[in-house]
């Protein structure tokens, strides 16, 4: 098994998504044709494969995966373990970004209870649950929860020397907290701290996008447009490489969108907000909420184009 992470960790380095899905499935039909697929390995592939396809935005088939996982690790009676607990920590992921909050606080909380109960508040993963959480509550808003829970995630792996990657998620999430609540100087000292972080990882980390993106932000209310569109534009490839065209990534192109905007450059604003649009299309359909407000903003560009021509 851990050959088969050793390749998918360098195919995901690399961008080849359709690679990566093949790879895993191929490594999970062979697991079926030695086990009859009821076992702990078959469980954490089915985890990986939800995982990929989370982070290429389809939810549909990640929820099923991920489905497959647990009901395979409760089969064999694994409920207590942290590979269960793995599953149940990025589900709740799944149903973060699909807007069920309430669902994925609880699948966050039960995870972080298991390593409770087991004594590993210590551990890179029970960091790690408090970082989702803190996306978690940023999203309910509920900025109070959503700082305790980075500040803590910080404080428990600010002594670590092997855990950059948590360390720069809890900067992240602080710098967001810090944008929302308008003290941008603080936001932006984070967020450079986060990608410095990123930046000096022997390996691009596929997280390094959302710090970005977050500094990208900061520096648009700031406007300084020149900078935002670099820090913007260096997301969307880094998004591009690791997941394709996701939700991310749509996010990302509708933000170019409003600094292009910014900018007066409003051919190049009409152009990325229909990329945008068309992605949000793929993955939510045409009524959804998010799609009509994306159409929207393209409408809105398209009336200034058409008046700037008259």
């Amino acid at each position: 098994m851990s050959d088969i992470f050793e390749t998918l960790d360098g195919l995901y380095a690399s961008g080849d998504s359709a690679a990566v899905e093949k790879t895993i499935q191929n490594a999970i039909d062979s697991r079926f044709l030695q086990t009859g697929g009821i076992d702990a390995d078959s469980a954490s592939l089915y985890n990986e494969l939800a995982g990929f396809y989370r982070g290429v935005s389809r939810y549909d088939e990640s929820a099923a995966a991920f489905d497959r996982a647990r009901r395979i690790f409760e089969e064999l009676g694994m409920e207590n373990t942290p590979g269960y607990a793995s599953v149940q920590l990025n589900l709740a992921g799944l149903y973060r970004l699909q807007g069920r909050h309430d669902e994925a606080v609880d699948l966050f909380l039960q995870a972080k209870a298991l390593l409770e109960s087991a004594g590993r508040e210590g551990d890179y993963a029970y960091a790690s649950i408090l970082n989702n959480l803190a996306l978690v509550y940023q999203d309910m808003g509920k900025l109070d929860d959503a700082y305790d829970s980075a500040h803590r995630a910080f404080e428990l792996m600010s002594g670590s020397s092997s855990a950059e990657h948590e360390i720069a998620t809890s900067y992240n999430n602080l710098a967001a907290l810090a944008l929302r609540a308008g003290r941008e100087a603080e936001a932006e000292e984070l967020a450079l701290k986060a990608i410095s972080l990123y930046s000096q990882m022997p390996e691009e980390n596929v997280h390094h996008a959302a710090a970005l993106t977050t500094l990208g932000t900061i520096l648009f209310r700031k406007g300084n447009y020149k900078s935002s569109l670099e820090a913007f534009t260096q997301a969307l490839e880094l998004t591009e490489r690791f997941f394709g065209k996701n939700v991310e990534y749509a996010v990302t192109e509708r933000n170019l969108a409003s600094v292009y905007q910014a900018l007066g450059q409003t051919g190049e604003a009409i152009a990325r907000q229909r990329s945008a649009l068309e992605t949000a299309e793929r993955i939510f359909g045409q009524d959804n909420e998010r799609t009509r407000a994306y159409r929207e903003f393209l409408d809105t560009l398209t009336a200034a184009g058409d008046g700037q021509k008259g």
